[in-house]
């Protein structure tokens, strides 16, 4: 987006004997903010875009588990105590015994 910015306008600043930093600093940040802000933007709704189909997915399951389905628990709720089953087999600590 810097380079988008006309040069006449940083000849100009140049021809008046402003120094480049004051150039960038009051002219060429100032011209190109629309379009910073602008690229900021769509880079946040493509993250958006991106995470949209996980948070469906997480929400539907929890939807679709109702009181007549109350002992199916989503995939993360069986994970974590398989994990900790076998930490204690592999080990032969149970952790549960030792604060």
């Amino acid at each position: 987006m810097l380079k988008l910015v006309p040069s006449d306008l940083r000849e100009a600043s140049y021809a008046l004997g402003i120094p480049r930093w004051r150039t960038i600093t009051f002219v060429v940040l100032p011209t190109a903010l629309t379009g910073i802000v602008t690229g900021i933007m769509l880079a946040i709704a493509r993250v958006m875009g991106e995470s949209a189909p996980l948070l469906v997915l997480a929400s539907a399951d929890a939807i679709t588990t109702t009181r007549s389905t109350s002992r199916r628990r989503p995939a993360a709720v069986h994970l974590q105590p398989a994990t900790r089953a076998s930490r204690r087999r592999s080990t032969g600590v149970d952790r549960r015994a030792h604060p």
